[in-house]
């Protein structure tokens, strides 16, 4: 499960700009916005947007195919969090449009999902095991935290792999 996380987040970070540098991973300027994990909340404005990607749910069904194998539906969440725009923090311009708060949230996640869509076969190619059959199960806002002047969103999909039964 590891494995399809870091590739996930692989895909993403090499392919969606983030909107702090204006840059994707790996480029002049960079830095890493997408965690293989949970979204840290302890962190100021500097340090915003960030994304964190981790397995919601696992579950298999076994099915025959030339030998035994199990089909896997694996459900990831990718939760994105911004600071709340004041003053003039928070504020991104990108391709000449300025985003924060619940738009630089949707932006992101639509990005995301762009990304994921046509970079299927990237991720079905590489790696063990296959990841085929994506789904986007749905964007979900996960609220606004006065204290931490912090919104989240969370966009859920879905891959299916075969695993070899033991």
């Amino acid at each position: 499960m590891v494995e399809e996380v870091l590739r996930i987040q692989s895909v993403i970070r090499d392919n969606v700009t983030d909107p702090k540098t204006g840059v994707v991973h790996g480029d002049p300027g960079a830095r890493n916005w997408v965690y293989p994990d949970f979204p840290r909340f302890d962190l100021k404005q500097d340090s915003m947007p960030r994304a964190g990607i981790w397995v919601l749910d696992r579950d298999s069904v076994s099915k025959v195919i030339s030998n035994v194998k199990h089909l896997v539906t694996t459900t990831f969440q990718i939760e994105f969090v911004v600071m709340k725009a004041k003053g003039g923090e928070g504020i991104f311009t990108i391709g000449g449009e300025k985003y924060s708060d619940m738009k630089l949230l949707y932006y992101l996640a639509s990005q995301v999902e762009n990304v994921l869509i046509s970079y299927q076969t990237d991720l079905s190619d590489s790696g063990t095991p296959q990841m085929f059959n994506y789904t986007q199960l749905g964007k979900f806002v996960l609220g606004h935290n006065e204290q931490t002047h912090q919104m989240r969103l969370a966009l859920r999909v879905s891959y299916q792999s075969f695993d070899t039964a033991s």
